[in-house]
């Protein structure tokens, strides 16, 4: 009843009555609601005209005329630079990587998060870098901590936490010692993605490392 041929040439679009993008068809989908839910506490609250621009004609488009294939709209906040490319997935650079754009879903279901929206499905590991590694992503004036690193010398899946072969032997131990098991642990082992938890959004000033109970004693490190 809404849409012509075109699916995106949609009668309420720009008309009145309260009929919006999150209101009418896309409010449902994945991820839009990360993107635009003020109830979502894993993306930034913002609105349609932040990636569409103010009054676009073409859904299809954003405000730099591009779709997503192409559009640049969406660097800014999920950062292609770095170590870790959060645009584009990548699988054979120095940072294999999740990126935002092949991960786009317009169905009901997220294809980074679980369906509870607490975990990373499995193979989305390295989703988190994306945006925390070297060229932090910039989301409403905050950039992202580098916690990626350059993935050789330093950085979480490279001597942190998410480390998945054992370390070496330290300096200081037994020259017999064969060395240390890695923690092979996601980010969300300790950081909580839950929009029901009750963290602060991304988009807050002050906003807190949003660790999970037990770990808040370390939320300044």
């Amino acid at each position: 009843p809404c849409h012509g041929n075109d699916a995106h040439s949609a009668k309420p679009h720009g008309q009145g009555g309260g009929v919006g993008c999150g209101e009418g068809c896309h409010g449902t989908s994945a991820s839009h609601v990360v993107h635009t839910s003020s109830a979502d506490a894993r993306g930034p609250d913002i609105g349609c005209a932040d990636c569409h621009g103010s009054n676009p004609t073409d859904y299809t488009k954003f405000a730099d005329a591009q779709n997503l294939a192409n559009t640049t709209v969406c660097d800014t906040c999920h950062s292609p630079g770095g170590t870790f490319n959060g645009i584009d997935s990548q699988a054979t650079t120095t940072g294999p990587s999740v990126g935002a754009k092949d991960n786009w879903s317009m169905e009901t279901t997220s294809l980074v998060y679980n369906g509870a929206g607490t975990a990373l499905r499995s193979g989305k590991d390295k989703w988190c870098v994306g945006c925390h590694d070297t060229s932090g992503a910039i989301v409403n004036g905050q950039t992202a901590s580098n916690k990626g690193g350059d993935n050789s010398s330093y950085g979480y899946f490279a001597t942190g936490h998410g480390k998945t072969s054992s370390f070496a032997r330290m300096s200081w131990q037994d020259t017999a010692a064969s060395g240390n098991s890695a923690a092979n642990q996601s980010c969300t082992r300790c950081h909580d993605t839950d929009p029901g938890a009750g963290q602060a959004h991304i988009r807050l000033s002050g906003s807190s490392a949003r660790l999970k109970a037990g770990y808040e004693d370390d939320a300044s490190n």
